[in-house]
């Protein structure tokens, strides 16, 4: 049989139904991503984005970026944002 089909009939467990961690405050779990580069610029073109996801609330805050390398200043501006 042909090695595709039979990986299309594998059977799939189900995700674990253990304990899962969730925040129980807000701001005590962050999670963040660098996403980029765009094929297409912004229209200040910047070709990366820095989302910063709290875990509590899902708000959400996004950074335009034109280059990689201004994550980390655009992280210690959300950290003293937050700790304000």
């Amino acid at each position: 049989m042909y090695e595709g089909c039979l990986i299309g009939k594998q059977h799939r467990d189900a995700f674990p139904q253990g304990v899962t961690m969730r925040a129980q405050a807000p701001l005590e779990i962050i999670h963040t991503d660098l996403c980029g580069k765009k094929q297409t610029p912004s229209l200040h073109n910047d070709y990366y984005f820095f989302t910063f996801i709290d875990d509590f609330t899902r708000k959400t805050w996004v950074y335009l970026l034109k280059t990689k390398d201004e994550a980390f200043e655009y992280f210690k501006e959300f950290k003293a944002m937050v700790e304000k």
